[in-house]
């Protein structure tokens, strides 16, 4: 293991995402020695992004940062450069070269720390959901914000009483701790991008929650009344002749089922349940 710090930076047109993080990170984190940087970028023929990428090489390369390692990561798509984040496939090639790139400096035994301020809006939502699959509770996240005098300036450093810049740490919950089938998933190229992997990931869940609301939350008298009412159907007087059940009965257990769905899914209290919800919702798993 290598324990050391490594910084991703996502970036827009703006190059002073990436160096007032650098500001800010050494100004509030002191104890926090970053050896190595990456620039996650699109790469536009013209652009301003272009210009940015040219002025943080210039300004790294007339600058000594503390023996500070920087990459510059492109997009890719099949091996081509993307040019921006503007459709699904190259959103779903931006979450692939973000995804990767963390999952390798985890594997390196890296601590990492994400700012995904810089770029499109959807750079920053993806690199959280990458964060959320792969980071473990020393990894941080982080947004960056500054003065409107300083953003104006175009400075890459703060250099009047009036500019000041901040990184606000984002709380990630690791998904791994809340399932331990995306940590296996994780190890995987590309299945975290297929839709079938998600749609199958999503029902485990959703069977995992119902049967566990089913044979830990009721009874077994309630059991039997849902799995009438699933598996027969009918009414409260045709459910209670088949279980030997008066009806009054069979009408408060189903309230009780109600009562205690609200309490497992923490349902607000006003919602109305009804047996065509529970139909709808336990068809699939009783």
């Amino acid at each position: 293991m290598n324990n050391k710090n490594a910084l991703v930076i996502t970036l827009g047109s703006e190059p002073q995402v990436v160096t007032l993080t650098l500001h800010a990170l050494k100004k509030q984190y002191p104890a926090f020695k970053i050896e190595e940087l990456y620039v996650v970028h699109t790469s536009p023929a013209e652009s301003e992004v272009k210009r940015a990428l040219s002025k943080l090489k210039d300004f790294f390369g007339n600058n000594s940062h503390d023996r500070l390692t920087v990459s510059f990561v492109p997009v890719t798509d099949r091996d081509k450069n993307v040019t921006d984040i503007e459709s699904v496939s190259s959103i779903s090639a931006f979450f692939k070269t973000i995804f990767r790139l963390l999952r390798q400096l985890k594997k390196n035994g890296y601590t990492v720390y994400l700012n995904a301020s810089g770029g499109r809006k959807p750079m920053a939502i993806y690199s959280t959901v990458a964060a959320q699959i792969l980071f473990d509770e020393n990894d941080k996240a982080f947004y960056l914000t500054s003065s409107r005098s300083l953003v104006e300036s175009k400075s890459l450093t703060p250099t009047e009483p009036s500019h000041w810049t901040k990184l606000i740490e984002i709380p990630i919950l690791p998904w791994s701790e809340v399932d331990p089938a995306i940590t296996v998933a994780a190890m995987h190229d590309d299945i975290l991008t297929e839709p079938d992997f998600w749609k199958s990931l999503h029902r485990h869940k959703r069977k995992t929650l119902l049967m566990g609301f089913v044979y830990v939350k009721l009874t077994d008298s309630e059991r039997k009344i849902l799995f009438e009412v699933i598996r027969k159907g009918g009414s409260s007087s045709e459910i209670a002749k088949r279980l030997g059940k008066s009806r009054k009965t069979v009408e408060h257990q189903l309230g009780s089922i109600y009562a205690k769905i609200k309490e497992w899914f923490t349902m607000p209290q006003h919602v109305k349940l009804n047996r065509e919800f529970l139909i709808r919702e336990f068809k699939d798993f009783i």
